[in-house]
């Protein structure tokens, strides 16, 4: 019973959905076939964790069917059916849930639905409502053009069969310019998309009707146009454009430089959705141009969007996400690289509450062990670091890397040449990590085993060789790590 479809759906339910839950399946309307209520209140007191040595098949079904015997095969089809079935309304819950809370999606199909009924004078009311919700609700986002574009097809039909026809046609032309709006943002975001798909995930996309259609038109004509004719979402348009223009000219740093400073301009225009694409966005650019130009500006500058996102409460996609960890692990990582020590301490104490349960405290582990390791208090950093378990495919990778770089501070030479060694089965091996990673961490290896080799046999030779290959290196893991060990034995000749 403990490892039911239905159990894990009830597992991750929250208190409230919980209750809603119990009310969906006791209403007959949602619950039209086999009284369900029953299997439901005998789950109930195991919840949240259901977990408890009682929660057995024998145990659930002698609640539900006391005057019989639990273990041939009727008794076990006859669970197993009854579990299914309120594992398929728990989806149908789900479902219902998410329509709830969709406000504009409940505002057009009951505009439709009045509209069918002839009852007009409640659609000019509800009508008016969803307007408004509309303009006062969060704005800038694809979907949100989507909404409007549907809202304005309700009123067009309604207008239709009123017999106003300039009505009817406005909203005809509200609507083309809301898709138009759509494919301009989707089509502006397409060469980004198709970068990041090919550098993490090595895929290559086919044939792009909106990227054909974004490379076939004067796009500056175009955006010119829409800017002389003032257009409330200029804005937007133009961050699409600007993301497009840093995306294909890259090296043009004017193009990430204006972004930043019309992104900053236009908070209020973009909603939340907006904000955390658009954010991210900027931080993969600081990210290639810090890997590329080996700039510790980006740095800097990666660093400045972490706190900014933070502060504006865009560093998830939705509110009650979990952290994402490899977003959690990248902030923690540039604070210390860019010597923000307190200001991570206080991130980890207090985000990583957000992080998933399961993860939380490897996460929690690791990015104190790689805290106390920049501030070189490395025994206290090894002891966060053994407590890491690899429940999270970058730890594999990641627990290693910072072994090495302790022991090497250390002087324990022969730890340091053992994890190496560590490190390049598990490279070899491996298929939890994109190609990328595979890079930068065999370039790490390459130069961390030539840095070593000199360190322990005492002989500083061809350090500033060294240090040049490694500068010149794109893909690189740890690369401040291995230049900054180099400069202390160069000073320490």
């Amino acid at each position: 019973m403990k490892e039911t479809k239905l159990i894990d759906l009830l597992k991750r339910l929250n208190k409230e959905e919980f209750k809603d839950f119990e009310k969906f399946v006791s209403s007959p309307y949602f619950s039209r076939g086999r009284d369900l209520s029953p299997l439901f209140k005998s789950l109930k007191p195991f919840f949240p964790d259901f977990e408890n040595e009682k929660l057995s098949d024998d145990y659930i079904f002698r609640k539900l069917y006391p005057d019989k015997k639990f273990g041939d095969e009727k008794s076990v089809s006859l669970l197993r059916t009854v579990t299914s079935e309120l594992f398929n309304l728990g989806k149908e819950f789900l479902a219902y849930s998410e329509f709830d809370q969709d406000i504009n999606r409940k505002n057009f199909y009951r505009l439709n639905q009045l509209r069918k009924k002839k009852l007009y004078k409640e659609f000019d009311k509800e009508y008016k409502e969803a307007v408004s919700v509309q303009e006062k609700s969060e704005g800038g986002n694809p979907e949100d053009f989507i909404n409007k574009y549907f809202l304005r097809l309700s009123y067009a039909e309604y207008c239709v069969e009123k017999g106003w026809a300039v009505q009817a046609y406005e909203s005809l032309f509200k609507m083309g310019d809301y898709a138009a709006m759509v494919t301009l943002i989707r089509g502006f975001r397409m060469s980004e998309l198709k970068m990041v798909a090919k550098s993490f995930c090595d895929l290559k996309p086919g044939f792009s009707l909106l990227e054909y259609l974004i490379n076939n038109i004067d796009i500056d004509k175009l955006i010119e146009t829409i800017r002389l004719n003032e257009n409330k979402y200029f804005p937007i348009i133009e961050i699409s454009y600007l993301i497009h223009k840093m995306t294909e000219d890259f090296m043009n740093e004017e193009h990430f430089r204006k972004l930043k400073k019309l992104v900053l301009k236009n908070l209020d225009l973009l909603g939340h959705d907006e904000k955390y694409m658009i954010f991210s966005i900027m931080g993969s650019y600081c990210v290639r141009m810090t890997n590329i130009l080996n700039l510790d500006s980006y740095l800097k500058e990666q660093f400045v969007l972490f706190d900014m996102s933070l502060k504006l409460g865009v560093l998830k996609w939705r509110q009650e996400d979990d952290f994402q960890l490899s977003l959690f692990r990248n902030i923690v990582i540039t604070g210390v690289i860019v010597k923000e020590l307190d200001w991570v301490e206080e991130f980890i104490n207090k985000y990583s509450p957000e992080l998933n349960p399961d993860q939380r405290e490897s996460m929690i582990n690791y990015s104190m062990a790689y805290l106390c390791a920049a501030r070189k208090d490395y025994e206290k950093a090894l002891e966060y670091l053994i407590k890491v378990k690899y429940d999270f495919f970058m730890f594999k990778i990641d627990v290693k890397n910072l072994y090495f770089r302790i022991y090497f501070e250390m002087g324990l030479f022969e730890q340091a040449y053992s994890i190496l060694d560590s490190m390049r089965h598990y490279i070899s091996s491996t298929k939890d990590l994109y190609d990328i990673f595979i890079d930068r961490n065999t370039n790490f290896i390459k130069y961390a085993s030539e840095l070593l080799r000199i360190k322990s046999s005492g002989v500083y030779k061809n350090l500033g060789i060294l240090r040049d290959k490694i500068e010149k290196e794109v893909y690189l893991e740890s690369r401040r790590w291995l230049q900054k060990m180099i400069d202390e034995l160069i000073n320490n000749k």
